[in-house]
């Protein structure tokens, strides 16, 4: 194949990797390590950065840290190779997810991301301001700072519609990370409602990931009001979406919060079971 072939079949499986990303995480990295072996080829370190990137992302969602961290590093040389500023800032972005997931270095999580964000804002990038600040909100609730996540999660709605259709994904995570936060501030029914209109966006976008967190969250909320039969069915249909996802952290987040159902109930073993 020429170059030029070489380039638009990597792309187009790139593209069908974004499209199994949120139904099926394993066939989705499959279809981007074929697509990072073209590049390879042809030396397109600028769609290498954003093949890295995705896959830094998903095998953050796979539990597969190390790999991670691999791929961040990959990531973060070839945005260096680029010279390009928003394929350097990506580069950074990589890392950051490492000491968020990784590390649980938040600090130094929001500083690289914060970093990252005027240089997104100058250069209009929304659909990445949105991704960035995602991040972010992803770091203030892991230290307790409910208010900074809530405007980094309502400047990220915002950036999500200006970026487009095309980035109703961001905009559902956001909606989700809303819903998160609602909940650590104590507001049930505002994390229910919120959590719901997640789990709309999921059945449009066909993402199994997104309605695995939706169902959880609605479950979690539902423990809190003691609605124990309803929550079982939503944790249920959550951890069939998250095994059909392949997304092993969502999975374990969901066992957890079966855990937390079997505690509530008096069933002691089964929470002993689940916390193993």
């Amino acid at each position: 194949m020429t170059q030029k072939e070489i380039y638009a079949t990597a792309n187009a499986l790139r593209e069908e990797a974004w499209g199994y990303y949120s139904r099926d995480l394993a066939r989705s990295v499959d279809l981007f390590k074929d697509s990072e072996k073209l590049l390879l080829e042809i030396e397109h370190w600028g769609d290498l950065v954003d093949v890295y990137m995705a896959l830094t992302q998903a095998h953050v969602s796979l539990g597969d840290l190390d790999v991670a961290a691999s791929y961040a590093e990959r990531c973060h040389e070839a945005g260096q190779r680029t010279g390009d500023e928003i394929k350097m800032a990506l580069g950074r972005a990589s890392k950051s997810l490492i000491f968020m997931h990784r590390h649980h270095q938040y600090p130094e999580a929001i500083q690289i991301l914060s970093s990252n964000l005027p240089i997104f804002e100058r250069l209009g990038d929304h659909k990445r301001m949105a991704s960035t600040l995602n991040w972010l909100s992803d770091c203030y609730n892991c230290i307790g700072d409910f208010a900074s996540a809530v405007d980094c999660i309502n400047l990220s709605l915002a950036e999500a519609k200006l970026a487009g259709p095309l980035n109703l994904h961001s905009y559902a995570t956001s909606l989700g990370n809303l819903a998160a936060t609602y909940a650590n501030f104590g507001l049930v029914q505002e994390s229910l409602d919120t959590y719901r209109d997640v789990l709309k966006l999921a059945d449009q976008l066909d993402s199994n990931r997104l309605r695995a967190i939706a169902n959880n969250g609605i479950a979690m909320r539902q423990i809190s009001r003691s609605e124990f039969v309803d929550a079982r069915t939503h944790l249920t249909i959550a951890l069939e979406q998250a095994v059909l996802a392949g997304s092993v952290k969502t999975e374990a987040e969901i066992l957890s919060s079966f855990g937390s159902l079997s505690l509530k109930t008096g069933e002691l073993d089964q929470a002993r079971w689940y916390a193993e």
